[in-house]
């Protein structure tokens, strides 16, 4: 292969890349990396098309000969940091990112990636220096200027934090990472709605393939088993809000004469649509959807739904709107009566609360239905998730439309 044909190779290999088409990419890039040595570009592209591909170890394997080959590449060595990252393997992926800014000392993606890699290993305070350098290089730097403002405010830095956090979002009003729910932590800005649409898409369509897997996720369970106790064995019309992947549809499919499903994020309907339990799916927002929709139910579900929204005073009016008299509401939130029965807040466990969600009171949601045309069914605390060594407790409410 000559030279000349190498390089047009590899800008196909390049254009199948961009476009998804994975497999096209990677025999070419196989068939130019033939020669000896492989030509250094074929390689990298490679290696990146590997880690698309979920193959990591393979990824991993090609950065690490191609770096070999040329030794100085900051971007090659950054993109192994990633793949290492990706693997699990946290101590490597730092130093391929060291090695990377050591290349090139001024390289702000690699000095996030080092800052990321080093709060994965709980080390959150030694990532505040690579991210001071990055915004030095980048000011504009979103994630950077993000993550430097969350690391101030656990390091109770207050004053610090809200500056970036400000500045973040004057740059970023769309807020894809949350900054506003982490001002309304610290009391220096108001409680959000709700979570970002943005923030919100982006989280579960990275959970979207993995979602039916997740151990110890039972909102959906106390979800759907409300229901089926409570509604005919045939013949209802349940809309499923926040439906996901369908594992509330799973639960009320043979009770449902119509059973539709809404979600923000076109990743979990993609999984909800292969199980074909669903006769209508739409991907919306939630608020737009119920607004604007002219069918009727006789029940609605959902599921770890309204963790991502403060204040109901809207949502359940609307819910109300599209039941009929007698038609039922089964929902989970997280409780606030450790704080305030009465109200609403950023979620009481504060990792939760950065992943966009809130904490409601009991007596906040009996107010909010009384007033919205609901009566209070059933209220009561259950385990919403568990992982090892920690409860997540949800709050169960069923209510009733009048």
């Amino acid at each position: 292969m000559t030279h000349a044909t190498a390089i047009f190779d590899l800008s196909l290999a390049l254009e199948a890349y961009d476009a998804g088409r994975l497999g096209e990419a990677e025999s070419i890039c196989r068939t130019i990396c033939v020669q000896d040595p492989p030509p250094v570009d074929a390689m990298h592209l490679l290696g990146l098309i590997e880690m698309a591909q979920g193959r990591l170890e393979a990824a991993v394997e090609t950065l690490t000969a191609m770096t070999k080959f040329q030794p100085d590449d900051a971007t090659a060595r950054n993109n192994l940091g990633i793949a290492l990252r990706k693997h699990g393997r946290l101590p490597e992926a730092i130093a391929a990112f060291e090695n990377a800014v050591a290349c090139r000392p001024t390289y702000p993606n690699a000095l996030y990636n080092l800052a990321v890699a080093l709060t994965d290993t709980g080390n959150r305070g030694s990532a505040i220096e690579p991210l001071r350098r990055c915004l030095s290089h980048a000011p504009g730097h979103a994630g950077a200027r993000f993550l430097l403002g969350d690391l101030l405010v656990d390091a109770g830095d207050h004053e610090e934090a809200t500056a970036h956090l400000e500045r973040y979002l004057g740059e970023n009003p769309g807020d894809v990472d949350g900054a506003r729910m982490r001002l309304a932590q610290m009391n220096r800005g108001p409680v959000p709605f709700s979570a970002p649409a943005a923030q919100l898409d982006q989280l579960y369509s990275s959970r979207a393939r993995d979602w039916d897997r997740a151990e110890g996720y039972l909102a959906h369970r106390h979800v759907g088993d409300a229901l089926a106790r409570l509604l005919p064995r045939h013949g209802n019309r349940i809309l499923d809000i926040g439906c996901g992947t369908g594992l509330v549809g799973g639960l009320l499919r043979d009770r449902a004469a119509h059973l539709a499903g809404i979600d923000l994020s076109e990743a979990m309907l993609s999984v909800a649509r292969q199980k074909s339990l669903y006769d209508t799916l739409v991907r919306d927002d939630l608020a737009s959807f119920l607004s604007a929709t002219a069918l009727r139910f006789d029940a609605v579900a959902a599921a770890a739904v309204l963790i991502h929204f403060g204040d109901l005073a809207t949502i359940l009016p609307s819910v109300a709107n599209i039941l009929d008299p007698g038609g039922l509401f089964a929902f989970t939130v997280y409780p606030n009566d450790k704080g305030d029965r009465l109200g609403f807040g950023p979620c009481i466990n504060p990792e939760l609360a950065k992943a966009g969600c809130f904490s409601h009171g009991s007596a906040y949601i009996e107010a909010i239905a009384e007033r919205s045309g609901f009566k209070l069914l059933e209220q009561g605390e259950v385990v919403h998730e568990f992982s090892e060594g920690h409860i997540e407790m949800g709050l169960l409410t069923v209510l009733q439309c009048r």
